[in-house]
């Protein structure tokens, strides 16, 4: 019974250092994407300059960075993905597991982005007070909010709390455990009934989120029906209409953010 105790420590143990190398080759293959897709998007118009500029002839400028384009849609066929898989449970727990570890990957990776990143991919962009997403709603809510070109107050802390969900399902699926057919990498580490309530949580987050996304695609919609601006089209593209916000540096100049 020892041995066996010791080398299910020794197969899990190995499953976290594998997991840490997974978290780590995401960031790189995604920070290093921009440089291997760059010519395929040049050639297809598809934007792929780092700061937001604003192209005169075209009228638009370039908001959303390739890096910003390929993490959300990443996100969305991984959600897609997971509870797919979820549902499938038995045949396809170990994929859903290294699903995880990818989700985490890329949430690790533009919280960094959202330090160093372009200009409106970068969290100062975007992220405001409580004051000033009140007045914001406030004005929405009367049809005169200000125009963003990036997230607008209340996008932000969309992002900031889908960002954060994403990051808690990740880590609390580590070590969610329920003795039978799922059994996080990290379950070791605590107690059978903590990795019962945390494999319950795991499964209330995801409801959660499913909620904020069904929220995300609502906003989507109303933009669209509404302000005619289709901001999907936007996060494939990278660009959005000039409209009333410039970004600093009009022409052929980039932004410094």
């Amino acid at each position: 019974k020892a041995e066996l105790f010791w080398g299910r420590i020794g197969i899990r143990a190995s499953t976290s250092s594998h997991f840490l190398r997974i978290c780590f080759l995401i960031t790189r293959i995604i920070s290093n994407a921009y440089f291997v897709i760059r010519p395929v998007c040049a050639k297809f118009g598809l934007g792929f300059r780092l700061y937001g500029i604003l192209d005169a002839e075209m009228k638009k400028v370039y908001v959303w960075d390739l890096f910003v384009r390929l993490f959300h849609w990443s996100i969305v066929a991984l959600v897609a993905f997971q509870w797919a898989s979820a549902e499938l449970e038995d045949e396809w727990m170990d994929a859903h597991l290294i699903g995880g570890y990818v989700v985490l990957g890329l949430v690790a990776s533009r919280t960094l982005w959202g330090f160093v990143g372009s200009r409106y991919a970068r969290f100062s962009n975007f992220v405001r007070g409580v004051q000033p997403t009140l007045a914001y709603a406030q004005a929405l809510r009367d049809n005169n909010a200000p125009r963003n070109l990036g997230h607008n107050p209340l996008g932000g802390w969309m992002v900031l709390a889908l960002l954060s969900l994403l990051a808690f399902m990740g880590l609390t699926g580590l070590f969610a455990s329920d003795d039978v057919m799922t059994q996080g990498p990290l379950s070791y580490l605590v107690s059978d009934d903590i990795g019962h309530a945390i494999k319950e949580i795991h499964e209330a987050g995801f409801n959660i989120l499913l909620a904020l996304v069904g929220l995300h695609v609502a906003a989507i919609a109303a933009y669209r029906r509404f302000k005619g601006e289709n901001l999907a089209k936007a996060m494939v593209t990278g660009y959005k209409d000039e409209g009333n916000e410039l970004p600093p540096g009009k022409g052929n100049e980039e932004g410094n953010g």
